[in-house]
This record gives C-alpha cells, structure tokens and sequence, in this order.
C-alpha cells in the first residue's frame, strides 16, 4: 500500500510539471506568525489534494519562489480516502512579508495553483524590570531590565520617567539607552522607570513595556545624637573614642535608622589640639549635629637642654637668650626647641641672683637664674633737640615730634625719644616764654615755646606778669593791646558800623534843618492866601487840619501858586534875609 502512495505521488509530481491546468487559482492568506514561534498553519483548499508542492512553471526542477525560513510543507495522509492532509509547519526564523506558490494536485486530475502569502513578525522581546529601589540622597540607584527575544532578533533600549506608576506621559531619558540607567538621587522624592525593549528582526521591529520600577530618594530631614561615646574627657593631643557612639537620622518619610557603625559617619575633630570645651561634628548624607567634649591642658615635661649664652648681667640691662634650649616631652615624644618661646622679665631692675622664666607657645614653661650686679644709675637729663614746632597759639596742644633728651648716668649717656611725660599737654594763655617741663623717672628739664593769642577771639586788655631775663627775673607789667580791627557778632566791622550810624545822623540833622527853615519862610505867604473858613477852623481846634488824601471832601485851591508857594521862593526869600541882614 505505501509502495502504491508513493508512486502515486511522484506520478502526480511528473504530471503537474507537464500538465497545463485547468482549475482557477486561490490566494490563500495564512495571516502574521512570530519568528521564533512554532507554525502550524493547515492548507486551505487542499484538503482533498492527493499531493502539494512548490510551483515549479517551466519545469527545471526548481521552483519559482520558496517558503520562508523554517517552514516546511508536511503531509499527514488519510488512509481511509487515500488522501492527505497538508501544513505549513516549523518555526519561522526572520521577519518579513513572504509570497510563495503552491500547485494542488487533485484524484480526478485537475490541480490549482494557492497563491500564499504570510507575515512574520518580529518577536516581542521578554523583559524583566528590577524590583523597587529605596535609597538616600546622593546614593547610588540604577535601574535595569532583563530582556531577550527567541527569534535571536537586536534589541534596543530607552528609558522613560514618570512621577506616577505608568507607561503612559512619562518622559523619555535623554542617553539612557542601554538596558539599565543610573537615576539621579540629588535631591529626595520618588519617581517611576520603565524601559521600552525594541526587538529587530530583518529590518523590522517591535517593542514592548516594562514595568515601571519604583525609586524613592529618601532624604534625611535631620540627625542627632542619641548616645554619647563613651569616653567625653580628654587631654591635649589625644585622638576622639568613637566607642558607644549613636546617631539617629529622621528621614522625610517620617521614618528613622539608628547609626552605630562610626565608618559611615564624617567626624571632626578626630585629635584634640586646644585645651577647653570642644565640639565634635557628626555629619551623614549631608546633615550634620554635634556633642562636646572636655579637652584639659597636656602637662609637658620641658627642660633646659642648653642655659643662654650670656647669665651676667647688670641693673638696667636686657636679657638675651641666644643660645637656650629646651627639650620638651609630650605624650612620650621628645622635642628639642631653640625658638618660639617668650621670656619674662625682659630688663633686670634689681641687683642679686634674679629668676627668668621662659614661655612656650603652648603655656608650658620653665626657669632659669642669673646674677645682676649693680649696674648704671641716671643722674640727670637734658633735652638734646627741642622738638621741630615752637609756635603755637592758645588752645593748641604740645606736638613734641623731634624732641629728643640726653639721659646721663654714672658711666655714660644715652639719648631717648620716648619714655619720657610733659606738662603742660594744652597751652591756655598767650606767653612768648611759655616753659614745657619733661620728667624722665625723677629728673626734669625745659624748653621754652611761643603761644600766640588767638585772631578769632576778642580779649579784653588786660596786665599780665612775665619774667624779664634780662633782669633777673623782676616781674614786669606788660598790657596786651587789643586786636586792631574788631567785629559785631554778625562778623561786620565795628568801625564800618561807626560810619554808618554818622552818616544816618547827619543825614537826619540835614533833613531837620531844612524841614525848619522850609517852615519859616512858608508860614507868612501861608497866611495871606489861606481862605477864612480854613483859618478859623485851624485855629479853633488847635489840630492840624486834614490832609487831601484823608479828606476827600475839603475844597480844593483853585490856583495851587496861591496855596502852596514853589520851592525856589522859599530859597529867594531866604537868601534876600541874610543878604540884607549882612548889608546893615
């Protein structure tokens, strides 16, 4: 029986490579698999088919198209009708839109050519996302996912952030297209990250979602401490004990985390160098609190390696130390110091065996003895230059630049600038020998300045005694005179204000004087031409009569030569008097 099916078979196969048909053609379309997935697609149309195969038109044994990569055409025969059932079956290896023809052979003779067509999609890549990240601020967190695909296709990435758990209206991460990315965590907060896995298959591709991982940056809202170490004492270089040591952190989410472990925490100062309270400064992930502890002076061991080169000294003298050394022993440690120390007193002041005590920068110290024998002793002074200004005026103050003074003692002299005290400091009165007194320790000597009366003050004259020196001293009367020009308290001359009230009286005098003489030679010419009425009137009430300007309703002179004579007249009249007055 199979060796009848087969020979069937390859017939069929001789007789469609020759045989024209005559049945119409089909387009099967077999739809969209994916590559890498098994195929398992029956033959529409073929089921009565006692034989398929590829279409081979011109009969050279190969036909004109072939079926994608990794399918194959099976048959699984029907002993019952002596027929077969056909598939496209296998696992299709690339993507890609395939046409390929088949030729249908059927029992009665006839065939018919299936038009296929079928479309292999890439395949939809497997991913993975890491779980949740939760970390505190600058931590390091990154985000991955474990993808692949089973068509062996290429994958892609990119990286999406969202501040909700969603694959929708997130943000595409510029550069993050590998398959994990390193979150920033500068600042706290939560966010969501979900990567797009893209798979290529021949020149077509296809992605998927994954799901968004959750990353919280949980800040650090404070620390403090909440246990102190256990040891709070010190001394001067000791190193801090971090022993017993704990730090709380509270963080933004309301949650806290005990610190013990002192290597995850920043610590300053980890040796003490001064003594006295001193603060220590925990900080962790970037906030900071502190505790104090008592740091209490070193007692160092200090000895005199090398006494000075000069131990005799005399009363007056400065001590020298060149040449000293010490040896000083801290916490074991020897050190051998030749500077940076300070010595006390500087100048011996008393004959004997006088003590010196050195002075380390640190405080510690020690001592050494010298002998002081009597030394210089002052015996006077004098002043040596007079200082550069010797002028002066009431009211300014002594400027004794350039005063200078010889200091005598009993085996020489020195000169000084300083040291010394003067008197008077302010110069109060006018004196053209006004004496300063210097005093250096119980001696005193003097210069003599000039002080000269202040311009911008008026003193009222006045004696003042002075010394004559060229008469031994006898006192003598000398009156200041006053300043030459004087003032009002405007600033104004007063000899400009003299003037000027001369000149105001002799301008009244002069109008007073015409006023009179005006009158004399106006009253008889007066009386001839004044109206009755006005007589009477002036005369009866002894009041001057109105003025036109206060009386509007007094009557007016018709002829104003009549009333009021002109002016030249009184000036005839007057001149015609002394004239003949001189004649007689």
């Amino acid at each position: 029986m199979k060796t009848r099916f087969t020979a069937i078979v390859l017939a069929v196969f001789i007789a469609l490579s020759l045989t024209v048909y005559a049945s119409a053609d089909t387009w099967p379309n077999f739809g969209t698999v994916i590559a890498g997935t098994a195929c398992n697609q029956p033959i529409s149309d073929a089921d009565r088919a006692i034989a398929i195969a590829l279409h081979d038109e011109d009969g050279d044994g190969v036909p004109e198209t072939r079926l994608p990569s990794g399918l194959d055409l099976l048959a699984e025969p029907d002993p019952a009708t002596g027929t077969a059932h056909y598939y496209l079956r296998g696992t299709p290896l690339y993507a890609g839109e395939y046409s390929f023809i088949l030729v249908a052979l059927f029992e009665d003779g006839s065939s018919q050519l299936l038009h296929c067509s079928l479309r292999v999609d890439p395949a939809i890549p497997s991913v993975i996302a890491a779980p949740e990240i939760v970390c505190g601020v600058n931590e390091s967190a990154t985000v991955s996912v474990d993808a692949s695909a089973i068509d062996g296709g290429t994958l892609s990435y990119q990286w999406y952030v969202n501040s909700i758990a969603s694959t929708d209206g997130g943000l595409a991460v510029i550069g993050a297209v590998s398959s994990s990315y390193a979150v920033p965590t500068n600042e706290a907060g939560e966010h969501y990250y979900y990567c797009y896995v893209t798979n290529t298959n021949n020149g077509i591709s296809t992605g998927v979602y994954s799901s968004p991982t959750r990353v919280l940056v949980n800040g650090i809202s404070s620390i403090s401490v909440t246990t102190l170490p256990v040891v709070i004492k010190y001394t001067e270089g000791d190193a801090l004990n971090t022993l017993g040591l704990q730090i709380e952190a509270l963080y933004s989410d309301g949650s806290t985390e005990v610190i013990s472990d002192p290597s995850v925490l920043g610590i300053f100062p980890l040796v003490f160098e001064e003594a006295g309270e001193q603060p220590v400064t925990v900080s962790y992930k970037g906030k900071t609190c502190t505790f104090n502890v008592e740091v209490e002076k070193s007692k160092d061991l200090v000895e005199i390696v090398s006494m000075p080169n000069k131990m005799n000294y005399e009363v007056g003298d400065s001590i020298d130390i060149t040449g000293l050394v010490l040896k000083v022993t801290k916490r074991g440690q020897e050190t051998l110091v030749n500077s940076g120390f300070n010595w006390s007193p500087k100048i011996v002041t008393a004959e004997g065996s006088r003590q010196i005590t050195v002075i380390l920068e640190d405080g510690n110290s020690t001592t050494f003895n010298v002998t002081v024998a009597p030394g210089k002793k002052d015996q006077s002074i004098r002043i040596e230059t007079p200082p550069d200004k010797l002028t002066y005026k009431v009211g300014d103050r002594l400027d004794v630049r350039g005063l200078t003074i010889t200091v005598i003692t009993n085996k020489d002299s020195r000169v000084i600038s300083s040291g010394y005290t003067y008197s008077p400091a302010t110069f109060t009165e006018a004196n053209e020998n006004q004496q300063v007194t210097v005093t250096y320790g119980s001696f005193t000597a003097t210069f003599t300045v000039r002080v000269e009366a202040d311009e911008t003050s008026v003193p009222s004259p006045s004696p003042s005694v002075t010394s004559a020196p060229d008469q031994g001293g006898t006192p003598l009367i000398r009156v200041t005179p006053p300043p030459a020009e004087t003032h009002d308290e405007s600033g104004t001359p007063v000899i400009i204000i003299i003037l000027a009230v001369v000149i105001a009286l002799a301008a009244l005098a002069g109008a007073v004087i015409y006023f009179i003489m005006a009158r004399s030679v106006k009253k008889p010419e007066a009386e001839e031409t004044v109206p009755e009425e006005e007589s009477d009137l002036s005369g009866s009430s002894g009041e001057e009569p109105p003025s036109e300007e206060n009386s509007p309703e007094a009557p007016k002179p018709e002829h104003r030569s009549s009333v009021e004579p002109d002016k030249t007249d009184y000036f005839e009249g007057l001149f015609d008097d002394e004239e003949k007055s001189d004649m007689s």
